[in-house]
C-alpha cells in the first residue's frame, strides 16, 4: 500500500512541490499578519458606525447597562477605590474635579457618585477589581458604538459621557493615565461629527485642518468639545517636572500638548486666555528640558509675552519671563523684568516667595553678592538692605 502511495506522489511530486510550498508562503504570510488578519475577520462580523456617527441605542442597551449593573451588583465604589490607590500612582497633572462635577451637573450628565462603603482597603480592592476589569471591557465596547448617549433612551433621563465614566473606571484602577488615548479618541469623534454635518450644509467644505477655523468656529459652540481637550491635558501644566518625565503628557504626546493648547486658546472664554498662554509656555519650557533644545525657550518667551496682557495672568507672567530668563543664561534681561515688575507689584501676593528667590538668583549671576545677600531666605535687617530691597 505505501509503495502504490509513493507512485502516486512521484508522479504528481510537480504538483505537490506547488502545494508545499504555495502552503508554506501562505502559512508565513498568515502567521506575520495574524494579528491584522483577526482584526480584519472581527471588523467584518461588527457593524460598528462610521467615524463621526453613532448608535447610542446598541451601546447603551447591549453594553452600558450591563456594565453599571455588574458594578451594582457586587456593590462596588469606584471614588473608594481610586481614594485607596497609592500616592505615587496618581496623575502627574492635577485634575480639578470641580471643575468636573460642574459640567456634569450643567449639562445632565450621568456620572457614578460615591456609595460611601467602608472596607480594609487592600482586600475590597483586590475583590473588585476583577468586576471593574469586566465592566471596562463592556464601556470599550459600548465606546465603538457611541461615545455619548442622549437623556431620551436613558432609564435616568440623563446625558450619558461614556469617556467619562471610563475615566472613573480608570481612577478605581490606580491607572489614571490610561484614560488619555479615550478622550484624544472623542474629540477626533467630535471634530469629524461637526464636519460631516457642515458637509450636508456646504458641499464645497474643505477637508479640515489641524487649525480650520471654520471647523474651530462651529466646535467652540460645543462645551463637550473644549470639555474633552481639558480632559486630555489634564487643565494645567506643572510649572517644573517633579518627577521622571515618563507617564507624563508632555512626553507622551508633545505635538498634541501644543496642538490642543492652541485650539484651546481659539474656543476658551477671554478669561481664560492668560491662564492658556501660562501653560503653552510652561509647556515650552519643559519640551526645552527634554529635548535639550533652546529654541522651545524662545517659544516660551512669545506665550508669556502674551500672558502680560491679562490681569489674572500678570503677576505670573512676569516673574516666570524673569525665570526664563536666567534659563536663557541673561540676567540682565531678567534683572531688567524685574524692574519692570515693580510698576505692578501689588502689595502681597501668593508668589512673593518666589520672587525674592528670583532676585536673589539674578544679582547672585550678575555677581552683586553684597545685594544678593538681603534677598536670602531670612532678610538681614540693615537699613543697607532695606534700601536696597525698596528698589524691587
Amino acid at each position: 500500500m505505501f509503495s502504490i502511495i509513493l507512485k502516486q506522489i512521484l508522479k504528481f511530486k510537480v504538483h505537490m512541490i506547488v502545494v508545499i510550498i504555495f502552503w508554506f508562503i501562505g502559512g508565513v504570510l498568515i502567521y506575520t499578519n495574524r494579528y491584522s488578519l483577526l482584526s480584519f475577520l472581527y471588523h467584518l462580523t461588527t457593524d460598528f458606525p462610521p467615524l463621526g456617527e453613532s448608535n447610542p441605542k446598541k451601546a447603551y442597551f447591549d453594553f452600558f447597562l450591563p456594565a453599571i449593573k455588574n458594578l451594582e451588583e457586587h456593590n462596588v465604589d469606584l471614588v473608594l477605590m481610586a481614594n485607596l490607590c497609592p500616592k505615587e500612582l496618581t496623575t502627574t497633572i492635577l485634575k480639578d474635579q470641580e471643575y468636573e462635577w460642574h459640567f456634569l451637573k450643567k449639562y445632565n450628565f450621568f456620572y457614578l457618585d460615591k456609595s460611601y462603603l467602608y472596607a480594609p482597603h487592600y482586600t475590597y480592592w483586590e475583590e473588585k477589581k476583577v468586576y471593574v476589569l469586566n465592566s471596562l471591557n463592556l464601556l470599550k465596547e459600548a465606546m465603538k458604538y457611541s461615545f455619548e448617549i442622549p437623556a431620551e433612551i436613558t432609564n435616568d433621563k440623563k446625558n450619558i459621557l461614556i469617556p467619562y465614566i471610563i475615566q472613573q473606571i480608570y481612577r478605581a484602577l490606580c491607572i489614571p493615565d490610561e484614560v488619555r488615548h479615550v478622550w484624544k479618541s472623542y474629540i477626533v469623534f467630535l471634530e469629524m461629527k461637526t464636519y460631516k454635518e457642515s458637509l450636508h450644509k456646504e458641499d464645497e467644505l474643505p477637508y479640515p485642518s489641524d487649525f480650520d477655523l471654520d471647523l474651530l468656529m462651529q466646535l467652540k459652540h460645543i462645551p463637550k468639545y473644549e470639555f474633552a481637550i481639558k480632559q486630555y491635558l489634564g487643565y494645567q501644566i506643572p510649572f517644573e517636572l517633579i518627577n521622571e518625565c515618563i507617564n507624563h503628557i508632555l512626553c507622551i504626546d508633545p505635538p498634541g500638548v501644543k496642538l490642543y493648547l492652541n485650539k484651546l486658546l481659539f474656543i476658551a472664554d477671554y478669561q481664560e486666555l492668560g491662564n492658556l498662554f501660562l501653560n503653552l509656555a510652561k509647556a515650552n519650557i519643559i519640551l526645552s528640558k527634554i529635548h535639550s533644545d533652546k529654541n522651545y525657550l524662545y517659544d516660551a518667551l512669545d506665550y508669556y509675552t502674551g500672558a502680560k496682557e491679562f490681569k489674572t495672568s500678570q503677576i505670573d507672567a512676569y516673574l516666570q519671563i524673569s525665570y526664563l530668563f536666567l534659563l536663557m543664561n541673561e540676567p540682565e534681561k531678567s534683572l531688567q523684568t524685574l524692574h519692570e515688575f515693580k510698576n505692578i507689584k501689588p502689595r502681597t501676593f501668593p508668589q512673593e516667595s518666589f520672587y525674592y528667590d528670583l532676585v536673589y538668583r539674578t544679582l547672585t549671576m550678575l555677581k552683586y553678592y553684597k545685594e544678593a545677600d538681603c534677598f536670602k531666605t531670612k532678610f538681614v535687617d540693615t537699613i543697607e538692605c532695606k534700601t536696597i530691597r525698596s528698589n524691587f
